[in-house]
């Protein structure tokens, strides 16, 4: 499988399932900020792929450089610090499939 193979394999599943908030000591979400919280990583998502459909994704700097912008720009207000800490957790999954290293990002 391919990076993007990968990526949509990702966004087609449910990033945020109850056993995972368990597991970090959390009451879930309601179902609405859950769908939400799913949104933002497969808009995410979406925006590798297209990066990587592009060529732009090709080089590791490059790529750096414009998820660094797409994060800078990323409106997180609507969720609370656990959950956005979730939600950038599955981000990383993402930038992990296209060999970024999330520690390269500013969050």
């Amino acid at each position: 499988m391919n990076e993007i193979d990968l990526l949509l394999e990702l966004k087609n599943i449910n990033k945020f399932p109850i056993i995972d908030w368990e597991g970090r000591g959390l009451n879930p979400s309601s179902e609405e900020i859950i769908n939400s919280m799913n949104n933002e990583v497969n808009s995410f998502i979406d925006f590798l792929t297209k990066k990587l459909n592009s060529g732009e994704g090709m080089s590791k700097e490059p790529l750096i450089e414009q998820i660094q912008i797409w994060i800078d720009d990323w409106d997180s207000y609507d969720f609370d610090t656990e959950e956005t800490e979730f939600i950038v957790e599955k981000m990383c999954d993402a930038m992990k499939i296209c060999h970024v290293d999330c520690q390269s990002i500013l969050i």
